[in-house]
């Protein structure tokens, strides 16, 4: 039981590291079979401890799917981040008793911070089928 053990962890398990966040999941019931049958076998102590190694390992697995994703969410979050400041000033201007609160660039301002959400979503769109061509 003890060379299974070392087989499946190849002894890089992360143990000394503290897993202190908290997911919730749903399990297809092949999956957690698997899981239980790993415990059973006292390869893992618990359910929570067999999915955080095996999450772990299927990121590690996807490394370069991870290399590709990680700089295209940075890029997300900052249209995502211009898109939020562009609304937040097209509101503030359309408040104050000065501002321009004609139909006209009120639409307009809206119409640039639609622009901006519609090219995130584009390029998430993107993003989604390079995932895709890494998956097949």
């Amino acid at each position: 039981m003890q060379e299974l053990k070392q087989v499946f962890m190849k002894g890089d398990l992360p143990e000394a590291k503290r897993r202190d966040n908290i997911v919730m999941t749903r399990l297809w019931d092949s999956d957690l079979r698997i899981v239980d049958a790993l415990i059973a076998l006292e390869i893992f102590k618990s359910r929570s401890e067999a999915v955080a190694f095996l999450t772990h390992e299927g990121i590690q697995a996807k490394s370069d799917l991870v290399d590709t994703i990680l700089p295209a969410i940075e890029q997300i979050e900052e249209i995502k981040r211009q898109t939020r400041q562009q609304a937040v000033t097209a509101l503030h201007k359309s408040k104050r008793k000065d501002a321009d609160t004609s139909p006209l660039y009120v639409i307009a301002s809206f119409f640039c911070v639609w622009q901006s959400t519609l090219n995130a979503l584009i390029y998430c769109d993107s993003l989604q089928k390079r995932i895709d061509l890494h998956l097949m």
